[in-house]
Order: C-alpha cells, then structure tokens, then sequence
C-alpha cells in the first residue's frame, strides 16, 4: 500500500474505531440507567446484565458501524481539506477515487463484517437472549426478598417482614398459583434460603399451609414445624421451539420446515431482504459523504456546506430506507424498491468521485 494510502486508512480506521467505542458506551450507559432497577430491586446480578448486554450487541453493530463510519470518514476527508493535503495530492496526479480508494476499502471490510453479523451472529445471540430471559424470568433465584415489600414472581407472591443481617427471614408469607386447580397459602414464623443441585429452596419453620380448591371451594389448613418450598423453575424452552424471524438464521429463513401460514412467510421473506439491504448501509453512507467533500477544493472559509448537504443527503436515504422498510411490512412488493434506493445512492456518487 502506497504512503498516502496506508495514512488515509490508518487515520480513518482508528477515527472509526474511536467512534464505535464512544457509540457503544453511549448506548452501555442508557441501557445501565434502564436496566438498574432489575439490578437492585430483582436481584439479578452484575454478571448477567453483562452477558444481556453483549447478547443484544450484535443487533445494534450493525447500524453503529455504518454511522460510526460516516462519521470516521467526514472527519478524515475535511481535516485533509482544512490542511490543503487533498490539494497537494492532486496536484500529483492522483484522482480522487484513488484517494477514496483507502475509506472506500475499509467500507467493504465493514460490509462484510455486517453480513457475518447480520446472517450468523445476530440470529444466533437473538436465540441466546430468548432463552436467557426467559430463565430470567422463570429462576426465582433472582428475588432479592426485600423485607416489607411483595415480591410479585410470575404466579408466586413472597412477603417477608424481616430479614436478618444472617439471611434468615421473619415473618414469611407465600402464596403459590401455579397450579389453576389448588392454590397454597404458606406461613411461617422463620424461614432462610439454601442452595441444593442449582436448585433454591425456602426452608420454613413454625407455620402453616392452607390448601384452597378451587372446584370444591374446600380450605384444608395443615400445620408444620418445617417445611421446604422450591423456588427454582426448571428451564423450560423447548428445543424445537418455532423462532421469531429475527432469531433465525439466513439458511432457516430461506427454507423454514415448520412454517405454515403465507404471512409467516412473507415476514421471513421481509426479513431476508432486511438483513441483505442494511449490510450494504456502510457502503451507501461511506460513498455519501466523499461525493460532498471531495467536489471541494481547499478553502479558507472551511466546508460548511458541504457538511451540511452531505447529512441532508445521507438523513434522506434513511428516511427512505426506514419507510420503505414499513410500507413493505404491509406489502412485500415495496421491500425491492430500497434496492432501487441502495443502487441510486452507491452508483451515482461512485461515478461522479470516479469522472471528476
């Protein structure tokens, strides 16, 4: 790679990467805020908030990394104008796609990297996050049992008026629903937690069970000196369970063996198309932005404007895209039209950086 090459990948390739950090810790930080009350109210622990976090990374990469890119390269290409080596390169002879040609490599690396993501890595941790937060929400180990609070656990109510510096529990009451048939109220005077098999249990002492059913309307009421209580639901995602369109891989989505409706067909299809057309934003966006700035010649009065056309312009192909994206939803036939879209907004600014 020739000197001015490798200088203008470097600079844009460690712009981008600067960029991509700052844009994921932006959305680390927001999702932090929104999900701390799961933290310290549920009890869910650090650890798998960050697990959640890099499940649902993919997801947003690839619509962080053409941004992040646009952005790497509007930098790039206006502080070489400010500094007149866009001049002084082609003063050499050089054109101006062969100056593009590093920023316009490294939006192929990118594309790529998002059609890896978007076919293999975004169906596949969509699937993990599926399952995972449905564990979540079906492991009772995860109640922080405040004391004085009702702790709502799907179909189990928990009530704890005390709870020692040790662990223990004062005053517990429990009412399970899980069962439509019987309901179990439970009471106890102490009770502490324990940890068996991967399995937590409730050990009470010093209580009652009263048994209601519901057919008959009878109230049994037994009394115990101990009684155990499982807390933990066993995981229950099935593995031949039907997968959203998102959750599926490109193969699955292209030939789906349990599908059976001509909508779930056609979101599969939207989906397909989807996953093709915001693999090539790096691409589109990257090219919007040099066909503004490298028209310019330097100027000492900077590049404001072509700054300001630019964002219009690659805000419209958004727009567009997203529309489209919504119209199709009702009307597949409207999903070929962003490719119409993609085409207009990468061929013509290729043509016009490549004659100039």
């Amino acid at each position: 790679m020739k000197i001015h090459n490798r200088y203008i990948f470097d600079n844009t390739i460690k712009l981008f990467f600067v960029i991509l950090g700052l844009l994921i810790s932006i959305v680390w930080f927001s999702k932090t805020i929104s999900f701390v009350r799961y933290i310290t109210d549920s009890g869910i622990e650090v650890s798998q908030f960050l697990y959640l976090f890099i499940l649902i990374l993919p997801a947003i990469l690839v619509y962080m990394i053409p941004i992040s890119l646009f952005i790497a390269t509007a930098i790039t290409v206006n502080r070489m104008l400010v500094n007149n080596e866009i001049s002084v390169l082609r003063s050499t002879g050089i054109s101006d796609i062969r100056i593009a040609a590093p920023i316009i490599k490294i939006s192929f690396y990118m594309t790529f990297f998002c059609v890896v993501i978007s076919m293999f890595l975004m169906p596949y941790s969509n699937k993990k996050l599926s399952i995972t937060s449905k564990n979540l929400k079906n492991n009772y180990a995860n109640i922080a049992f405040n004391e004085g609070v009702f702790e709502n656990l799907k179909d189990i109510t928990i009530f704890v008026a005390e709870k020692k510096e040790d662990d223990s529990l004062l005053g517990v009451i429990l009412d399970d629903n899980r069962n439509k048939e019987i309901s179990l109220t439970i009471t106890a005077k102490a009770g502490r937690l324990g940890v068996k098999n991967n399995k937590l249990f409730l050990y009470m002492t010093d209580g009652t069970v009263q048994r209601y059913i519901h057919s008959t309307s009878q109230t049994n009421i037994l009394e115990f000196d101990s009684y155990i209580f499982n807390l933990t639901e066993e995981e229950k995602v099935e593995e031949k369970k039907s997968w959203k369109a998102r959750e599926r891989y490109f193969y699955e989505l292209i030939n789906p063996v349990d599908v059976y409706n001509e909508d779930q067909r056609k979101e599969f299809a939207a989906q397909i198309h989807k996953r093709i057309i915001i693999s090539l934003f790096s691409l589109a966006m990257t090219l919007i932005c040099l066909v503004f700035l490298l028209k310019k010649d330097f100027s000492r009065r900077g590049n404001l404007n072509s700054l300001v056309y630019m964002i219009l312009s690659a805000t419209i192909f958004l727009i567009i895209t997203i529309s489209l994206f919504r119209i199709s939803e009702a009307n597949l036939s409207f999903i070929y039209l962003n490719y119409l879209n993609l085409i207009v907004f990468i061929s013509i600014p290729l043509y016009i950086i490549k004659t100039k």
